[in-house]
């Protein structure tokens, strides 16, 4: 299940994503966005950013035990990001179904939808850890807890996701 989760997530972020046209000068900016709003409403976290580039983002943010990572995938257009953020749900779907019948029990995969982040979004298991993704306009954000590796709380992917979702608000 790990392994089939650690593959879904790399065909979702690499396979999947089609780079948007903007230059990395306006990802260098967001990224500063959101270590600027996260950096405000979490006080003692730190954020290890790698230079945006064609068309992705990624941040991991970490206070003693706990850390979170953040990545952006910016598509061509919105019709591609709906696209692929589709063809990510259906993938989680259909492993659920067949995780479902290789295990004899019911696996959900994708925990919650509808999280009023963005324009679509859910709640998903990732190796035994609940992480949120949220589309908005041409961007597929995720947001997972890597550390503790046994963390199975969704607590702090939801509070980043939620402070982003924000940042996107801001002008």
């Amino acid at each position: 299940m790990k392994k089939a989760a650690t593959s879904l997530l790399f065909f979702f972020f690499f396979y999947l994503a089609v780079p948007g046209q903007s230059n990395d000068d306006k990802l260098v900016k967001l990224s500063k966005v959101f270590q600027d709003e996260i950096s405000r409403e979490m006080s003692g976290w730190s954020c290890r950013s790698l230079e945006p580039s064609k068309g992705v983002i990624i941040q991991y943010w970490s206070s003693g035990q706990i850390g979170v990572k953040i990545s952006v995938v910016e598509y061509a257009s919105i019709a591609k990001a709906a696209e692929g953020f589709q063809e990510f749900k259906t993938h989680l779907k259909i492993e659920e179904e067949a995780t479902s019948r290789h295990r004899g029990r019911e696996i959900h995969l994708i925990k919650e939808e509808s999280l009023n982040l963005g324009d679509e979004g859910f709640v998903w298991d990732i190796r035994g850890s609940d992480a949120v993704v949220f589309r908005k306009g041409e961007m597929i954000i995720n947001f997972s807890v890597f550390s503790p590796p046994t963390a199975k709380d969704v607590y702090f992917s939801r509070k980043f996701a939620g402070l982003v979702a924000a940042a996107l608000k801001s002008p």
